[in-house]
């Protein structure tokens, strides 16, 4: 079996497992273990829709090289855990869309920004080992959760309904109601995994930054929901912290570095911080490929164009939208570069390019702000990337080996890559909907 079909059909295995363990008895459980088999006609839709080629792949991209044929089972076995929290992620993450850029028509604004507070409130109680706070938060949900679709909040809701029809085709005893509305049971298993997965770590080197990184993560984004305003400066600091690279790679290099190969030497690096800063600035960099896309972040040549372009476009069409963001839509459409700023204006994401922005009229000022923000965050691309390099060099003479540089290096280029890709394509992210769109952008 090749690399990767082994980490595929792992990863779909490691998560049926985990449905079992981690999430509550339910016909939504019984729906998501039923998407995963052979009776599902929609098989390959459904795992592209979850993410499991995009995390298969990522995985043997970064380490399917860098453990010997002996211990390749092994390092499976470990893959399985970190996958299945991520595949529960992108779930969770659905919440989010639209709580940052308010709508008149979006009635359930305050009840999902309240439910994605608690979420990550009581996963921080967890991470820190209260579990009872955590566990009474979580008991505080269902009934709030069950209000909310969990088709609606995804890029994939007509595909989602598609799947589900076919399960209630084949168990007509269950109800639409209880697969669309059962997402609470996605977040208890969510908490559930992301603990299994720390506790893989808990007496390593590397344990308690994982731990800690995981924290930062659900912190900084109760940051992003309950300020009102952000600086720029502690827009750069959360958003390291908000996107789940941290963490990520804290578990592989513990897994390479620690469990498989151990290193006598990272400790050392550990010490005098340098696989901190390391893996702090590979964060910040595959935050702003995710925000703002890989052409306007590792090139010069596309923001003056853009920017002419959309100035000449401001002038005819700015007096018939009501705000930049509007106007940025419009423009949007015809631009392929701006697909990863278009995402997330679509789907109302935070965004580190319009951040300041979203109730700005479409002026030549508000373009002028838009074209700071891409200049500032490419200025910080290119600081992480310089140091990131310096770093990589110190890690490769300290450990006289180049699989850790290489893991965080492999990170941030497979985030370069697919970042290039629309949104909307199976190329260009990781939970979305199955196509033959492959073409960069």
């Amino acid at each position: 079996m090749e690399k990767l079909e082994h980490i595929l059909h792992a990863t779909v295995v490691g998560f049926q497992t985990s449905l079992y363990q981690h999430m509550p008895l339910s016909a939504y459980r019984n729906f998501q273990l039923w998407a995963l088999s052979p009776n599902n006609p929609h098989l390959n839709t459904w795992l592209q829709m979850v993410g499991v080629p995009q995390f298969a792949k990522l995985t043997q991209t970064l380490i399917g090289d860098s453990v010997s044929d002996e211990k390749w089972d092994d390092l499976v076995r470990y893959t399985t855990y970190m996958n299945s929290y991520l595949i529960y992620e992108t779930i969770s993450d659905n919440l989010a869309f639209g709580l940052a850029i308010r709508k008149p028509e979006d009635v359930s604004y305050d009840l999902r920004r309240k439910i994605l507070v608690d979420f990550n409130r009581a996963m921080v109680a967890r991470l820190k080992g209260q579990r009872v706070e955590s566990d009474a938060i979580l008991g505080s949900m269902p009934e709030m959760v069950q209000e909310l679709s969990g088709f609606r909040y995804s890029l994939t809701q007509d595909e989602q309904q598609l799947v589900a029809n076919s399960f209630l085709d084949q168990h007509p005893s269950y109800s639409m109601d209880s697969i669309e509305f059962g997402t609470w049971n996605a977040l208890v298993a969510n908490i559930q995994a992301c603990s299994d997965v720390v506790d893989q770590m808990a007496n390593l080197q590397m344990g308690d930054y994982l731990r800690q990184g995981l924290i930062w993560r659900y912190e900084a984004v109760n940051e992003l929901l309950c300020r009102d305003e952000i600086d720029q400066q502690t827009l750069v600091k959360v958003s390291t912290n908000t996107i789940l690279v941290i963490p990520v790679l804290a578990y592989y290099i513990s897994v390479l570095a620690e469990v498989l190969d151990p290193e006598p030497e990272l400790g050392q690096l550990i010490a005098n911080g340098i696989i901190q800063q390391a893996l702090e600035d590979a964060a910040l960099m595959v935050r702003l490929l995710n925000d703002v896309g890989t052409n306007l972040m590792i090139s010069d040549q596309f923001s003056a164009p853009l920017l002419n372009d959309m100035y000449s476009y401001l002038a005819p069409v700015g007096g018939h939208t009501p705000t930049f963001i509007d106007l940025l839509m419009d423009y949007s459409q015809q631009s392929d570069i701006m697909s990863r700023i278009r995402k997330d204006v679509l789907f109302g994401e935070f965004n580190v390019s319009v951040y300041n922005l979203i109730t700005a009229p479409p002026t030549p000022m508000s373009l002028l702000l838009f074209g700071n923000n891409l200049l500032y965050f490419r200025d910080q691309y290119d600081q992480c990337q310089q140091r990131l390099q310096e770093n990589l060099q110190i890690i490769d003479q300290t450990l006289n080996s180049g699989a850790i540089s290489a893991l965080i290096s492999g990170f941030v280029s497979f985030h370069e890559h697919i970042y290039q890709y629309q949104f909307d394509g199976q190329a260009g992210d990781y939970a979305t909907k199955p196509d033959m769109q492959t073409q960069p952008v």
